[in-house]
């Protein structure tokens, strides 16, 4: 099972060979059925693996699980012409194990973040962020994403994320002196 492989890209992490600064092209060379197109703006390669396995002609078996666990999908957003930042979606039941295995393969994460969530409607439960990575690239695993069912393994670049930002500023700027 491939769960990171070394170097090519900023400082060699990768998920699955996809890292940081990776251009679509590279992106659809590797991964030739991802869906693309633009989302709020920004250009998005995804994968579905429940689409591929109704659909065995569009199935990219090698992004149906990761640290041997089910993927509910694979996302990759680009910043200009590269990428910026790939998420996984996972069942949030399968935090700890998924934990083990990048501890396994990366040692002990660099932080490790705790903290109280309440919902709008009242509702707390515990969130869980493990952070890897030294350069400009970086593992986050959260133990939920934007539902408490899911859990999110995400690779992104600092660089690009404010670059992102700055041109996200832009845009609204932007929008301002059209009112």
């Amino acid at each position: 099972m491939l769960l990171l492989a070394a170097p090519a890209y900023a400082d060699g992490l990768e998920l699955k060979g996809l890292a940081p600064g990776m251009t679509k092209g590279e992106v659809l060379k590797k991964y030739p059925k991802l869906t693309c197109g633009r989302f709020e703006g920004m250009e998005n390669c995804a994968y579905f693996p429940e689409f591929g396995r109704e659909s065995p002609a569009s199935r990219v078996k090698e992004l149906d699980t990761l640290a041997g666990v089910p993927v509910n999908s694979w996302s990759v957003s680009f910043v200009g012409t590269a990428a910026g930042h790939i998420g996984v979606r996972l069942g949030a039941r399968h935090f700890d194990h998924v934990m083990q295995a990048f501890r396994e393969r990366l040692g002990a994460p660099r932080e490790v973040k705790n903290s109280t969530v309440t919902t709008n409607m009242g509702v707390k439960y515990e969130q869980a962020e493990a952070l890897w990575g030294s350069g400009d690239s970086v593992i986050s695993i959260r133990r939920y994403g934007s539902t408490i069912d899911e859990m999110v393994v995400t690779l992104s670049s600092q660089k690009l994320a404010l670059e992102f930002g700055r041109k996200q500023r832009l845009k609204a700027k932007e929008g301002a002196a059209d009112m």
